[in-house]
């Protein structure tokens, strides 16, 4: 018997390990098993063609990576926040209860000054991996938006080559 079993399934998949929002068992669209491989395709390769700001100037670019570092210095500092107040507010619990106005023999008092410095840490981890995943180069939102514009510019493509006529001897001149 495995005593930390709990503690694997717990743990997150990385990015690679997930499925891609059209593979979920879940999910209920119409995209054929071709169309399915082609954004497999796109998954696959090193760099995604999503990150790719081809017709962006690079003032452009850089303008929008400059926002996207202070949005995620903003929430990261927000969540530090959070943890270090309750923290300061147990180890003043603590040096009250220890030192200060009434020396206690009680543990309770250390106990919830305990509490006050370990659990907000615990809570601060997993909203510090929940804010780095939305900024991360994987975002998945960004993935999906832009997977769904291609699969619809080919559909619509496909349509428009199924409409035209086709080439005559004097279209090959």
């Amino acid at each position: 018997m495995n005593l930390f079993g709990w503690l694997r399934r717990r743990q997150r998949q990385s990015s690679s390990e997930r499925l891609p929002w059209y593979r979920a068992p879940d999910y209920s669209g119409n995209f054929t098993e071709a169309e399915k491989r082609a954004l497999d395709a796109f998954r696959v390769q090193a760099r995604h063609p999503a990150y790719q700001y081809n017709a962006l100037p690079s003032h452009v670019e850089a303008y929008i990576a400059r926002l996207e570092v202070e949005m995620d210095e903003v929430k990261q500092g927000r969540t530090t926040m959070r943890a270090l107040a309750p923290t300061l507010f147990g180890a003043v619990i603590l040096y009250v209860t220890h030192f200060g106005v009434r020396p206690s023999d009680s543990i309770w008092d250390y106990l919830i000054g305990l509490a006050f410095i370990i659990f907000p840490w615990i809570v601060y981890r997993s909203e510090w991996r929940k804010n780095a995943d939305e900024f991360a180069p994987g975002n998945e939102n960004i993935l999906k938006e832009w997977e769904l514009d291609y699969i619809t510019d080919a559909r619509v493509a496909a349509r428009g080559r199924a409409n035209d006529p086709p080439p005559t001897e004097d279209d090959k001149i």
